[in-house]
């Protein structure tokens, strides 16, 4: 049985809007989601870190942005620099977070650790914000 998302293990096709937003930045995709959708890592040679979010759904990526907006000065969450669309597809740009994805090598080879970790941060994402003030039908 497939995963229904994944860290691409063939080479993916870097759409025109995403090599326009990386400029001189390495592109390096990173995600697939079971829709299709894939995000890219841009790395600056200076270093430095920039993601692209890649999807046909413009209106789940604008409302990603718009819930990291909202997120961004009640819990550490990765920046929104940019986000759009266009008839080619949508795309979300966020600054780089210092951490490390669940599937990186390391972690794939220590699941439990992982796991462990993703909960603490979602508990600690839910325990920094207000659900009262939430004004969105779900906020994660």
């Amino acid at each position: 049985m497939s995963p229904i998302a994944a860290r691409p293990t063939e080479p993916v096709a870097v759409p025109t809007r995403v090599r326009s937003i990386a400029g001189g930045d390495d592109i390096e995709a990173v995600w697939r989601n079971q829709l299709g959708g894939v995000t890219f890592r841009l790395t600056h040679a200076h270093g430095g870190e920039r993601f692209v979010k890649w999807s046909t759904d413009g209106d789940a990526l604008a409302a990603e942005a718009d819930r990291l907006d909202w997120a961004s000065s009640r819990a550490a969450v990765p920046t929104v620099l940019d986000h759009g669309n266009d008839a080619t597809g949508a795309w979300l740009v966020t600054r780089g977070i210092p951490a490390l994805s669940a599937v990186e090598p390391r972690w794939l080879a220590d699941p439990t650790a992982a796991v462990r970790a993703i909960g603490h941060g979602l508990r600690r994402l839910h325990d920094s914000l207000p659900v009262d003030d939430c004004p969105f039908e779900w906020s994660v």
